[in-house]
């Protein structure tokens, strides 16, 4: 496959209709008018697994999806994968049929990650029906999105 144009993809993965899942959609598309020309932004509904097809071709790639790990909703974890996995207990949820986890040791496995492949997980409150997200959820998308931010200017900067 030909290299893509964009050297960093940022997914924001979620459900619109189940309350806080929609986290990682939120930012994706908030993102999309702050990145530069090298960066590509997408929001994806889709299953997991999907990642794989998604991410081929890319060398840094960064994830942003609604976790439930136990902390207080709105909470903000950030994982290096090529450093550690991402534990077993943060996602109790979901609606996918393989979960991000499972995804990602099944790309390990598979040798098709990315280079670099952070995933910012924000704790959900609720993953009720519904279009709504709360409070604290939102607030934490709002610092994510400055944070994701940051990391593109460094991603940037290193490829300089």
């Amino acid at each position: 496959m030909a290299e893509k144009i964009a050297k960093v993809l940022v997914v924001g993965l979620g459900n619109t209709y189940r309350s806080d899942d929609a986290v990682g959609l939120i930012v994706a598309e908030k993102l999309k008018g702050r990145v530069g020309g090298n960066v590509e932004v997408v929001e994806h509904g889709g299953e997991p697994i999907d990642l794989l097809q998604l991410w081929e071709g890319y060398q840094k790639v960064i994830l942003v999806d609604a976790v439930t790990g136990g902390k207080s909703p709105g909470t903000i974890h950030r994982f290096d994968v090529h450093q550690d996995p991402i534990p077993a207990g943060i996602i109790h949820f979901s609606t996918h049929q393989m979960s991000l986890p499972a995804t990602i040791e099944l790309a390990r496995t598979l040798e098709k990650l990315p280079q670099f492949l952070l995933v910012f997980g924000v704790e959900a409150g609720s993953f009720s029906a519904g279009i709504s997200i709360s409070p604290e959820v939102k607030r934490a998308s709002e610092i994510l999105i400055n944070q994701i931010t940051s990391e593109l200017n460094a991603l940037q900067s290193t490829d300089s």
